[in-house]
């Protein structure tokens, strides 16, 4: 199965998907690569890319995503 994308691939499997949730992505993917303006700004291992990002698109991306109130046991 392959589908192209603009967002993110995961080339070990040969699987592309379009995704603009990164949150999604961590956890379906081993690579990610982000796109910006149609050119791929960052390609990275997804441990990589969500500990240490290292273009400024990414880390805007990853800034913008809201984080969820912890679960009250």
């Amino acid at each position: 199965r392959r589908r192209h994308t603009r967002s993110l691939c995961d080339w070990s499997s040969d699987v592309c998907s379009s995704d603009l949730d990164l949150w999604v992505a961590r956890f379906m993917c081993d690579r990610i690569a982000v796109m910006e303006a149609g050119k791929i700004v960052e390609l990275a291992p997804t441990q990589t890319l969500f500990s240490a990002p290292q273009h400024p698109y990414t880390r805007s991306l990853l800034a913008a995503v809201p984080a969820l109130p912890a679960q009250a046991n």
